[in-house]
């Protein structure tokens, strides 16, 4: 019976501290919010931001709030906070509203290129004209 009781004390000790984390997407911003299971904010823990495979985009620190704000936006994140004395969390996201920003690229035919030859040929050989 003293085992039980031990097993279960000791069980309720490790929730007690447990770091949650809360991922969620507003305003497109993507907002990491680390808490304990006592609704302790968890201010000033190690945030790592990684992409979909694995490379580390950013890190930082939690605000007061035990909020985090990521900065470089990818379709898919993998969020981690790590709290002193070894205490972590970590959530998969999936970014909704991800605006990506692509250089506007115009294609030019072949029927732009011709004109376009052809009324630099036209310039060139006014300009001759008026020279002579």
């Amino acid at each position: 019976m003293k085992i039980i009781s031990l097993i279960f004390l000791l069980t309720i000790c490790a929730f007690a501290h447990k770091l949650n984390l809360f991922v969620y997407e507003e305003n497109s911003k993507v907002i990491a919010s680390a808490y304990f299971a006592s609704g302790a904010y968890c201010n000033e823990c190690k945030v790592e931001v990684y992409d979909k495979s694995g490379k580390l985009l950013e890190n930082g620190l939690t605000n007061k709030a035990g909020e985090y704000i990521v900065k470089e936006l990818r379709p898919k994140l993998l969020i981690k906070v790590e709290a002193l004395g070894g205490h972590g969390a970590q959530s998969e996201f999936e970014v909704k509203n991800l605006k990506e920003e692509k250089p506007e690229v115009k294609d030019y035919n072949l029927i732009e290129a011709i004109v376009s030859i052809v009324l630099l040929a036209l310039i060139f050989i006014g300009l001759k004209k008026v020279k002579k």
